[in-house]
């Protein structure tokens, strides 16, 4: 290569060397900072877009778990309600029964008859019970429903217990007061019976598909988390070799730029010499 005065090819060639030498330890710099592989979408525009879905979907699998978790604490109410009536109900079958007894007194009609008045109205406190300005009880709102996700199996509800059912309300038209009143109670008490137990089952089941479903979303959240990390999560080991690397080449570069920078110095100290000579 010859000697020149107007352009250093050498010089222009270890500049753009050590241009690209600080870009790598600049991005270097801004990975380890931030413990992200990927900084922007010219990083890896593939890798973006696919970390960009992950991370919806972590979200919906996090808002989807939130629901749920209020969705069971209903669901906790409305059983203690259910159960708290299904309570009362078994009383009452049973003062019903004790009172269909012939041999009783009226004043041993009449202390059975006060329970069994107070159970009802028990039995009406615990329909209006209401969990978020829901009432769980009275049968105004047949169901609750909430969402886990946008698919067509996502959506979970709960049948909520009506306890001002014609069942229930026939009780107060009721007195234990003779032996034939508490034996024509006894079909009225087994169908609201019944209707409670059923509502039992039905709540038992969506607690235990609520616990199956949280499992699973839990499962698939870190999973997608995980998914999601390995795509813009940074290698410390492999990123902090390239650091090495790249402050080496970078010290290397600057100190043959400042050489390759004298090259047109030669040139000059060559035609002075030959001008001497002449």
């Amino acid at each position: 290569m010859g000697l020149r005065f107007n352009t250093n090819a050498t010089s222009l060639q270890i500049r753009r060397q050590l241009f690209d030498h600080e870009q790598t330890l600049s991005r270097s710099y801004r990975r380890l900072s931030s413990g992200l592989r990927i900084q922007n979408a010219s990083d890896d525009p593939a890798g973006i877009g696919m970390a960009s879905r992950l991370r919806v979907k972590a979200s919906e699998y996090t808002v989807g778990l939130q629901n749920l978790d209020s969705f069971e604490g209903l669901i906790d109410v409305v059983a203690a309600t259910n159960t708290s009536g299904l309570k009362q109900l078994e009383r009452i079958k049973t003062l019903a029964l004790a009172a269909s007894d012939g041999t009783l007194t009226a004043d041993q009609r009449s202390v059975i008859d006060g329970e069994y008045r107070a159970a009802i109205n028990e039995i009406k406190r615990l329909a209006d019970t209401k969990h978020n300005d829901i009432t769980l009880g009275n049968g105004s709102q047949f169901s609750v429903s909430t969402r886990v996700g946008t698919g067509a199996n996502d959506a979970f509800s709960v049948v909520l217990p009506n306890l001002t059912s014609s069942y229930f309300n026939t009780f107060e038209a009721f007195d234990l007061d003779s032996a034939t009143t508490a034996q024509n109670l006894q079909g009225f008490i087994d169908s609201a019976l019944s209707l409670a137990q059923t509502y039992e089952g039905l709540i038992g089941s969506g607690l235990n598909r609520i616990t199956n479903a949280r499992g699973s979303m839990q499962t698939q959240l870190a999973a997608t988390q995980t998914a999601e990390s390995r795509i813009t999560g940074l290698d410390v080991a492999a990123e902090t070799s390239a650091l090495a690397r790249a402050q080496i080449l970078t010290e290397s570069a600057t100190a043959l730029l400042a050489q390759a920078n004298l090259q047109p110095r030669h040139a000059l100290n060559l035609l002075q010499s030959t001008l001497a000579h002449l």
